[in-house]
């Protein structure tokens, strides 16, 4: 189940507490992947990893919310060690969170292994599962959400159960002037900035109006592209503290 960002942050405080940390800041990453991306590559989180002096610890909700790769919990162990820090993680199923400081022995790694081992399982079997949900549904002709590539809208499946794709009236002219461009050499900025000048509204942009939200503001450049995306994974969310 998705932990909300408030959510998140109350375990964290309520880690922080238990181990009497002061929390000093914040680091959150709206929209990175724990899965895909290691701790040192999240722009929030990497800014603390670089500056440990001013910090004792590294609190997060959940160890998920850190790492979902067994590499990145070693490379996040040995980055304590390195600087002396503590790692906090939060453990739902536990009265009191996982404290891996420096000194750790090797029970508390060989525990902190087989827990990113087990979120790195979770993680693929979950993308395993949507991605046969989505080939099933687009060889039944069906849409299964996320943001509709540029140049459809969702409309009712005939069947009358579900969803599916038809040609937007309004954007499959885009769509075919864009293809037009390509073909005749034009260059992806020469032709972003046509879509922007002629108030061309991007993709993401789009999907909110016909959804009826309020519109993003989405770079220009991605009006160029055809692409679909996924639903996003919750942010890993983590905070700085002292003793």
């Amino acid at each position: 189940m998705t932990t909300s960002p408030g959510r998140q942050r109350s375990a964290i405080q309520l880690c922080a507490e238990q181990l009497g940390f002061t929390l000093i800041g914040e680091a959150s990453d709206l929209g990175i992947s724990a899965r895909k991306t290691s701790p040192f590559e999240r722009p929030s989180l990497s800014s603390w990893l670089r500056h440990p002096q001013e910090y004792n610890a590294i609190v997060w909700s959940h160890v998920d919310r850190a790492v979902r790769s067994v590499a990145h919990m070693a490379e996040l162990i040995a980055w304590g060690r390195q600087h002396d820090r503590t790692l906090v993680f939060g453990m739902t199923e536990a009265e009191h969170p996982l404290e891996v400081t420096p000194q750790a022995d090797s029970a508390t790694i060989r525990r902190c292994m087989d827990l990113a081992y087990a979120a790195e399982q979770e993680a693929r079997t979950i993308s395993n599962r949507l991605t046969d949900s989505h080939e099933a549904l687009r060889a039944a002709g069906r849409y299964g959400g996320g943001l509709v590539p540029f140049g459809y809208r969702k409309a009712s499946h005939p069947s009358g159960s579900g969803w599916c794709l038809t040609p937007d009236p309004e954007t499959t002219p885009v769509v075919r002037m864009i293809v037009e461009e390509v073909h005749a050499g034009h260059s992806l900025l020469a032709i972003a900035r046509k879509l922007n000048e002629t108030g061309v509204l991007v993709p993401r942009d789009r999907h909110a109006q016909l959804q009826g939200r309020p519109l993003g503001g989405a770079a220009v450049t991605d009006a160029t592209s055809n692409t679909s995306a996924g639903r996003p994974e919750p942010c890993p969310r983590c905070c700085a503290a002292r003793h």
